[in-house]
């Protein structure tokens, strides 16, 4: 039997730590239950978003900077990415505003094929396995109240066309060589952000009017991708209740759904599950933020990481996967950073605190896994004296690979250093971790 347990903290990047067998409880020491069945049977990957900013910037970057990119997020010897998520037309992390009509309506993916689709196949290259998604930003604005890309509602009398539009793009990608195994019908349909952005509102009700539609047009040009609904908050579960409840047609048109983390939490998900045990959801957008603490969050990641997985997650995708120092180039409000950042002065390349959780995550957590939920036993958490005071609870969550290795992840987010014992096969193990610390601890034989 061979133990091998990482950490990452302010002391290094996955150090090896002590890890060991014990023959008597340790009655003081956190614990870790591990669930006996698992809450997903085949984990589909981990991921990243290859924005149309993400593609520029490795369009002009040096190709050794490139293949170094791409090599250390989608290589076998890197994070061993598996997703890519990309966007119909432009999103706010575009170098440019464009849909894939001109003002005659002729429809194109040329503009795509300066610096989107060329990324797309390189990475596919470098992972041959790579699997993509997409989801869009806007319809054309001639299809939406207000008549722009950004902002405005979504026109019901359009739905035929833009269906039409949408699989007119999914063809035209996989003539290029792309295929896009699943989508969503609109990024975010909750918020039009103003108008600052390539944003559309689209109501529940032409969301599942729209899907429907979408399905059957798909047929006729011999498509089938996965279709997910909302792509949105936690927060928003109660619209996706409301549309397979008022709409049951649609159990048979989707795949699943799509949740975002910039509101609610994972745990919002478990009555999705419960109602509709056959769809599935998946964690589709999260990144960096540049001007908080972007290279130093891997334990808010590592918490992440472990409660979407804990709650049912089939897969977990970031945002993009490059930008600048500045969070540039992008048309729209925020401030994200990449999954890796290129300087623009230096050419340097510099890692984010989410690239340093994946790293513990992604290589040993491949398509086909096992995911076990775990619940964190913790008497310092228990104690009341500390309160108003309380910190973040740790987590942690398992997993058992295509190879049979079994893998234990765990998050410190506190202030102490916690002492860890967990059962496997009847077997009791323990180890230590620092604050602020994610640590990943693996057993085989």
């Amino acid at each position: 039997m061979k133990i091998e347990a990482v950490t990452t903290d302010k002391f290094g990047f996955k150090r090896k730590i002590r890890a060991f067998e014990v023959g008597e409880d340790v009655i003081g020491a956190q614990s870790i239950v591990i669930g006996g069945e698992p809450c997903t049977e085949s984990f589909l990957g981990f991921g990243v978003a290859l924005t149309g900013s993400s593609c520029y910037l490795l369009s002009r970057a040096e190709k050794a900077t490139r293949e170094r990119v791409l090599a250390e997020t989608f290589g076998k010897g890197g994070l061993n990415l598996s997703l890519a998520r990309v966007s119909v037309g432009a999103s706010d992390y575009s170098p440019e505003l464009y849909c894939y009509e001109d003002k005659e309506g002729n429809f194109s993916v040329e503009k795509d094929k300066e610096y989107v689709l060329p990324a797309l196949k390189e990475a596919l290259r470098v992972n041959r396995g790579l699997k993509f998604f997409c989801a869009p930003w806007s319809p054309p604005g001639r299809m939406k109240t207000g008549g722009a890309m950004c902002g405005g509602f979504m026109r019901e009398k359009f739905l035929e066309e833009y269906a039409a539009y949408y699989c007119n793009f999914l063809a035209a990608y996989k003539k290029e060589g792309i295929d896009i195994f699943a989508l969503t019908a609109q990024n975010e349909p909750e918020t039009d952000q103003s108008g600052r952005m390539p944003a559309c509102l689209f109501s529940p009700e032409l969301e599942a009017k729209f899907v429907l539609i979408l399905r059957e047009k798909m047929k006729e040009y011999g498509l089938n991708p996965e279709i997910w609904l909302c792509d949105h908050n936690f927060s928003y579960i109660g619209r996706v209740l409301w549309q397979l409840r008022e709409f049951p047609e649609l159990q048979n048109a989707v795949n699943g759904a799509a949740f975002h983390y910039y509101g609610g939490g994972a745990d919002l998900t478990d009555v999705l599950r419960e109602k509709y045990p056959k769809l599935v959801w998946h964690f589709t957008e999260g990144g960096p933020r540049l001007y908080d603490n972007y290279d130093t969050d891997w334990c808010k990641w590592g918490v992440t990481i472990c409660r979407a997985l804990n709650h049912g997650a089939k897969s977990f995708t970031g945002w993009n996967l490059l930008l600048d120092e500045t969070g540039a180039p992008n048309i729209g409000p925020f401030f994200c950073g990449g999954l890796l950042t290129l300087n623009s002065q230096s050419g340097e390349l510099s890692y984010s605190g989410q690239y340093r959780a994946l790293a513990h995550f992604s290589p040993a957590i491949t398509r086909g896994a096992k995911v076990f939920p775990c619940k964190v036993r913790d008497f310092a958490a228990m104690e009341t004296s500390a309160y108003p005071a309380a910190e973040l609870a740790c987590e942690a969550t398992a997993v058992i690979d295509e190879k049979g290795a079994f893998h234990l992840f765990y998050a410190n987010p506190t202030k102490n250093k916690k002492q860890i014992v967990f059962k496997r096969a009847n077997k009791a193990f323990y180890f230590e971790a620092m604050p602020d610390s994610l640590t990943s601890f693996t057993v085989e034989g």
